[in-house]
């Protein structure tokens, strides 16, 4: 199973999922789409919660 944060462009909303092995703290993520900044949500945090439950239940 593979763990993804979800960033979400606040400009066009495309939700950006980032494989957690490749997350690193103080890196920008930026929209593939229309290159704005993305920014982590609380949906996407919750959303990751839930995976992480699973990953470690399963």
């Amino acid at each position: 199973m593979t763990l993804l944060i979800r960033f979400e462009c606040p400009q066009c909303r495309q939700e950006l999922p980032l494989d957690l092995m490749e997350f690193a703290p103080g890196h920008r993520q930026v929209c593939k789409t229309c290159q704005a900044p993305a920014r982590m949500t609380k949906a996407g945090l919750e959303r990751f919660s839930k995976d992480l439950r699973q990953y470690f239940q399963g």
